[in-house]
């Protein structure tokens, strides 16, 4: 059947009220239900406060950033369905959940983020730009990895299963429905801490966590190997002690370091973490040329 709405870009922009109202609607019902089954006084406000800590601090070594987690999937899997069905008018599996190559498809993708974060990673390090001072690493892996895979996943399903996917629709060039996602999805940074500290943050959301992450999806719209790249992209990044997109965690770094003073914070990422250094953005620029050359291919 035909969309009921024609254009891809309309589409796009009617999403965005479904899944809020969806998050809000879920992601309330959620908390209250956590809250009630650990035995939370909702008229007490320290005891509310005190539950709400892990979420509030990021901690993702909390079952409760966990099932945070979990229901804002939920939400965006439900506001996806309820396009796809109502709207868009095709099966929700043409979002990019085919399971062909999928094996691949994972493997590729966490290797590329290793490659990349870890690369970056060794870059600063071997040239003095960061000092380790410490290594440390003592935190459940298997619920850290369950969390950010949560995440990946609903953001990859959001950004390239419905955004990209429908701005494809309207915009036949990929590099402009990629740029056009870019903005979406920068947007949704904005708010994060020190992003706005050089130009270095905004480029690496517009080149890397929008056109390296979603330049394969152009040619298979398929939704493994960028949710397995994202995954690792972060993953990786808490493991080497950096914030994420400005954000500080610990919850399963094996390493912590200072910046070399002596380099600028272009260099190092500064407070934004290792998305705000020119190093990892001239590899990511390096990233995108390969991926492009590796479907072209195929």
């Amino acid at each position: 059947m035909e969309p009921r709405i024609k254009q891809g870009w309309l589409r796009t922009l009617i999403f965005f009220p479904v899944w809020g109202f969806f998050s809000s609607v879920i992601g309330t019902i959620g908390l209250f239900m956590l809250m009630f089954l650990n035995g939370i006084d909702f008229s007490n406000q320290e005891d509310t406060q005190l539950f709400m800590k892990p979420i509030m601090d990021g901690d993702f070594s909390s079952p409760i950033m966990g099932f945070t987690m979990f229901f804002q999937l939920l939400s965006t899997t439900l506001a996806v369905f309820f396009m796809m069905k109502y709207i868009d008018r095709k099966p929700f599996s043409s979002v990019g959940l085919s399971t062909v190559n999928l094996k691949n498809d994972i493997i590729d993708g966490l290797c590329a983020s290793l490659i990349l974060i870890g690369g970056t990673f060794f870059i600063l390090w071997l040239s003095g730009a960061i000092i380790i001072t410490e290594k440390d690493f003592n935190v459940s892996i298997f619920l850290v990895s369950f969390i950010l895979l949560f995440n990946s996943f609903d953001q990859e399903l959001m950004f390239r299963g419905y955004i990209l996917n429908n701005l494809m629709d309207s915009f036949k060039n990929r590099w402009v429905a990629l740029g056009v996602s870019s903005i979406f999805f920068s947007v949704l940074h904005f708010g994060n801490p020190e992003f706005f500290s050089s130009y270095i943050p905004l480029l690496s959301m517009i080149f890397g966590g929008t056109i390296l992450l979603g330049l394969s999806y152009t040619f298979t719209k398929n939704l493994w190997f960028p949710t397995f790249f994202h995954f690792g992209w972060n993953f990786l990044q808490g493991l080497f002690g950096f914030e994420i997109s400005g954000i500080g965690v610990d919850s399963w770094s094996i390493y912590s370091h200072t910046n070399n003073e002596n380099f600028s914070d272009l260099i190092t990422g500064g407070a934004f973490g290792i998305e705000g250094s020119i190093v990892s953005l001239f590899l990511i620029f390096i990233g995108i040329y390969i991926i492009f050359r590796k479907y072209e291919k195929k």
